[in-house]
């Protein structure tokens, strides 16, 4: 696991305001927008394999403009402000410690510090690709045990991990139920014009 040592990414994951807790801690969490532009190739995607069959004979221009993905069909995923997008980082997560003088000296904060970074990186696994958390460690933390820490920081990873997950398959049901509704709608003005057409047809005849 990644230290996140960026002050104006470490500040967003603050600011975006995603936080699951525990008895001693508090879990921060923020997409980084690789994260979020992965959600939205997967649901494009999704929305791909599951287009009616009749959007085939469309115009490329209409295809692209059905497949695109909207801002709003992602509002679940919230990705962190403070990383600059235009410098790509990998999959692996990041982590950044808040240890206030709340919880003790310099001596206690560094012991908390150094248990949580240790539990951290055990469990990581746990945690979504390309996401950026901050541990916050209450008062308590000081007098916290090792293995009530461990305990917390499994359960807050795998919450986060199930949070994101829900939140992506929201979205791509979102975005396959809008396409579907988009074919449903294209066939029947399809059918409503072959109706007219032979509506027309009909009349001229018996003219």
């Amino acid at each position: 696991m990644q230290r996140l040592t960026n002050h104006s990414a470490f500040v967003g994951v603050l600011r975006v305001r995603r936080r699951v807790g525990a008895d001693d801690i508090v879990v921060h969490y923020a997409l980084r927008p690789e994260g979020i532009m992965r959600s939205a190739q997967e649901l494009e995607a999704t929305g791909a394999a599951q287009r009616p069959a009749q959007a085939a004979g469309q115009t490329a221009a209409g295809a692209e403009g059905q497949a695109s993905v909207s801002g709003d069909q992602l509002h679940h995923l919230v990705v962190n402000p403070g990383v600059n997008i235009d410098k790509p980082t990998n999959s692996e997560a990041r982590m950044g410690l808040a240890v206030s003088k709340a919880v003790g000296h310099a001596v206690t904060r560094n012991l908390v510090k150094r248990r949580l970074r240790a539990i951290a990186r055990e469990y990581e696994s746990l945690l979504p690709a390309y996401i950026d958390v901050v541990i916050r460690a209450k008062p308590s933390a000081a007098t916290a045990n090792f293995s009530d820490l461990e305990q917390q920081v499994k359960r807050c990873f795998s919450k986060i991990a199930q949070r994101v997950e829900a939140a992506q398959a929201s979205e791509k049901a979102q975005g396959a139920g809008t396409q579907q509704g988009g074919g449903a709608d294209q066939a029947q003005a399809s059918a409503d014009s072959q109706a007219s057409g032979e509506h027309h047809a009909s009349d001229k005849a018996q003219q």
